[in-house]
């Protein structure tokens, strides 16, 4: 190999300089050294104890194992809605703030015959109509819906799982 690197390790920083366009031995290198973690392998290696490469910070969190991703469900997936329904206000003329929109979502969801969705679930049908509310939102959007009993929240197998009530299906009626 007659590529040549310059690894410079001074204080918390680590540069790596190479003066060829091959950069697998760079990743290598790079991915040894964040392999070390807070404790370095021997107390004679040059290697800090939390090595960095130039615009990268160590993170302090601890690996808590794998965080459950809710998915959506194929049903949901294949479900055609509109963003004026015949029987409930329109979703962009009549219903003004986002917790509105996102009951009506639960309504047109129960009318085809599924009960409760999950955050990404509303989040995705959000997209089929052309609006942008992200998942992690959803929660904070309906806190005063479900203090008004409009819509129930629960929580199964870690996920959070949204139903309508019959007060929130009143409240959307024409």
């Amino acid at each position: 190999m007659d590529s040549k690197y310059k690894i410079s390790i001074s204080g918390p920083e680590v540069s790596i300089d190479k003066e060829t366009s091959d950069d697998t031995l760079v990743k290598n290198i790079i991915s040894i050294l964040f392999s070390f973690g807070s404790s370095p392998v021997n107390a004679n290696s040059p290697v800090l104890t939390t090595p960095l490469v130039k615009g990268m910070r160590p993170t302090n969190k601890k690996t808590r194992g794998h965080k459950p991703v809710s998915v959506v469900r194929p049903e949901v997936e294949d479900l055609q809605i509109t963003s004026v329904p015949e029987t409930y206000k329109a979703y962009w003329n009549e219903l003004k703030t986002k917790a509105d929109k996102v009951l009506l979502l639960l309504a047109l969801a129960k009318d085809a015959g599924i009960e409760e969705l999950n955050t990404s679930e509303v989040a995705r049908l959000a997209r089929k109509v052309n609006d942008k509310i992200e998942a992690k939102n959803v929660m904070g959007i309906l806190i005063a819906h479900s203090k008004a009993g409009k819509v129930f929240m629960d929580t199964k197998n870690g996920f959070l799982k949204l139903r309508i009530s019959e007060e929130g299906i009143r409240y959307l009626k024409k």
